[in-house]
């Protein structure tokens, strides 16, 4: 991509030092505008095209970024509610002399995580 820009501007500055002889003929200095013109909108669209490039690099970059971050909140949570669930499930398994369950918010945690056997 450097030589690319180098030769463009050498082509450029080329072509404008031959426009600045005094003893050329109007059809020849017409064709050597036309040129350094042609040469300029390279210049333009090369340096286009490398602008688009840095930005689409950094947009692929936020977008990994982003992902990263909702991959990681997403996580978190499962984890956090994971070790609540375990946690809560834990404490709710003290029985008393009738072994059953001490506290209604644990009878509703294990209904909830051990599944009903099917009654005959």
């Amino acid at each position: 991509m450097k030589k690319i820009k180098e030769t463009l501007w050498a082509d450029y500055e080329s072509v404008s030092d031959k426009i600045k002889v005094t003893d050329i003929d109007n059809a020849r200095y017409e064709s050597l505008l036309e040129e350094r013109d042609k040469i300029r909108n390279e210049l333009i669209k090369f340096e286009q095209s490398t602008i688009d490039m840095e930005l689409k690099k950094t947009q692929i970059e936020a977008e990994n970024k982003r992902d990263k971050i909702r991959n990681m909140i997403t996580i978190g949570t499962f984890v956090v509610s994971t070790a609540l669930s375990l946690y809560g499930i834990s404490k709710t398994f003290k029985f008393d002399q009738d072994a059953t369950v001490t506290s209604t918010l644990g009878r509703g945690i294990l209904n909830s995580v051990i599944p009903k056997m099917s009654k005959r």
